[in-house]
């Protein structure tokens, strides 16, 4: 899977639906983050040429108490490195392709302004350091709102997926981090 603008949009119009559907089965209150994790794993696990990890880690001094810093998403590709003499066997090296960071927002409001997303734009900033490569790197904001509401700031319109129902509008904002 390559990190094109088509392939972005068609997993963000496919969480952006799964969301929804959960939302009018009634279970709006007790989905979460993690509860999109699966239908999400599913749509990049259909290609088999690559690896996807969830909540990989990002080696990243501690700040607060807890568990070290994971980045929801990252999808890598093997490449074949070279082939061993002995057994004529392949040896293969993973290239991070892409990676996504899920954000749940129980309301949209103006304020998911610059520094809204600044922890998930470090891990992910942290995490092409490290790698010494480059790979696209996105946050896909999901939320309900009941109003006509502009996207959250330096969300990329031609991936943004809105859907308009009866009760509500559903947005899922994508940002693509540089």
């Amino acid at each position: 899977m390559s990190t094109s603008r088509k392939s972005i949009k068609s997993l963000a119009e496919g969480i952006l639906n799964y969301y929804v559907f959960l939302t009018k089965c009634g279970v709006a209150t007790s989905i979460s983050e993690h509860t999109l994790y699966e239908p999400l794993f599913r749509m990049l696990n259909k290609n088999k040429e690559i690896m996807v990890s969830c909540e990989f880690p990002v080696d990243l001094e501690k700040t607060t108490k807890g568990d070290k810093k994971r980045i929801d998403f990252v999808i890598q590709k093997h490449i074949p490195r070279k082939k061993s003499s002995v057994k004529e066997i392949s040896i293969y090296e993973s290239k991070i392709q892409f990676a996504i960071e899920l954000k749940l927002l129980k309301k949209a409001s103006k304020s998911y302004g610059k520094r809204a997303f600044e922890n998930d734009t470090e891990k992910l900033l942290k995490l092409q350091n490290k790698q010494k490569s480059k790979f696209g790197k996105f946050i896909f904001a999901i939320y309900k709102t009941n109003r006509e509401t502009e996207s959250i700031f330096g969300s990329n319109e031609d991936l943004n997926v809105t859907l308009n129902c009866v009760d509500a509008t559903y947005k899922l904002d994508v940002i693509e981090v540089h």
